[in-house]
């Protein structure tokens, strides 16, 4: 994807908090490395409403590969008030890191929340292009989900179990349950610590979104909400697992939501919107601009605002660095992620 346009926010550290065993970040420190327990403030409506929580992956699982960022997870104070989970996963190649603000908003939805890192290094796009595998894309989406081969794309993918998304996501739950044994993570884990998909409510940016759509298909999830997503294309046609999912999805194409800029040049709206009709998406296109929740009931959200300082309009639905904010700090297209996601 291309790069977000530079604008800094800050990253909350604090010293000698002693609250928690997680609490490790030194004075002065806030690097990556660190682990990280405390207020999530990168947008003023989080303030002493949420608490935000940063792991290496090293902590979760040591046969977990590091090289793709760590876990960032998100949970209101004062406790979650439903019993579902938001994931979301990073556009390639981002990581966590770069999507706290909808991490965030996804607590003061009263959600649990959850930043996922995945090996999204490489497009599905890029990788599958000229492949002889008709199903390069799926093939490559369910070795992302649950590890596997594929030969067929170039350069060949190949995912350890250990570092297949259902893998990370069942290890990061079980870390912050042992963590956190009061604050209810383990809610999400059945007595054999596998995810309890129902109770997902899965979101993803650009190829995160992609992912996101495609376990949708393979797993029953109670949301699946992709930003300026599905992008998978074989040609000018969607890949061929989103032409199949009406027929044969786990989740209905009720439970899918959308939104895109209708100036996003990486994935044109054009192509959007016949990926969102071969998920069953519900709605006409509406959008957001100007407009309040629930934008009339419709799964296709948009939006056309013109921002004078960023021409990254894929970036714009979900970066924190490239998502608009408002005068008072609060991020423009919130209500737009509350609507199609939370």
């Amino acid at each position: 994807m291309d790069a977000p346009a530079s604008r800094l926010f800050p990253r909350w550290t604090r010293c000698g908090l002693g609250l928690l065993p997680l609490v490790l970040a030194s004075c002065g420190g806030g690097g990556h490395d660190d682990y990280f327990f405390g207020p999530a403030i990168v947008s003023p409506v989080t303030q002493g409403t949420v608490n935000e929580y940063y792991a290496p992956v090293s902590a979760v699982d040591s046969t977990i590969n590091a090289s793709y960022g760590g876990v960032r997870a998100y949970v209101p104070v004062a406790g979650a008030t439903r019993a579902q989970l938001f994931v979301f996963l990073p556009a390639s190649p981002l990581t966590p890191s770069s999507y706290r603000l909808v991490g965030e908003y996804a607590a003061v939805a009263g959600l649990y929340s959850i930043g996922l890192p995945y090996p999204n290094g490489q497009a599905v796009n890029t990788v599958c292009t000229g492949s002889a595998d008709a199903h390069c894309h799926g093939d490559v989406r369910q070795a992302l989900l649950a590890g596997g081969d594929v030969t067929l794309a170039s350069p060949a993918v190949s995912i350890s179990t250990s570092d297949s998304i259902q893998h990370r996501l069942a290890k990061t739950l079980a870390y912050l349950d042992t963590t956190y044994p009061t604050a209810g993570w383990g809610q999400f884990l059945d007595a054999s610590g596998n995810v309890l998909w129902s109770r997902v409510r899965l979101g993803g940016h650009g190829e995160g979104g992609a992912q996101a759509a495609y376990m949708a298909t393979q797993v029953p999830v109670a949301q699946a909400c992709l930003l300026s997503a599905p992008g998978d294309s074989v040609g000018s046609a969607p890949a061929p697992w989103i032409g199949a999912a009406m027929s044969s999805s786990a989740t209905p194409g009720s439970q899918f939501s959308a939104f895109t800029h209708l100036q996003d040049t990486l994935t044109s709206f054009s192509a959007l919107q016949a990926a969102w009709a071969a998920l069953g998406l519900t709605g006409a296109p509406v959008s957001v601009d100007g407009a309040t929740p629930p934008y009339g009931g419709s799964h296709e959200l948009t939006s056309n605002l013109p921002v004078g300082w960023s021409t990254d309009y894929h970036s714009i639905t979900a970066v924190d660095e490239a998502t608009p904010l408002n005068a008072d700090g609060t991020a423009t297209y919130a209500p737009a992620w509350t609507a199609a996601c939370f």
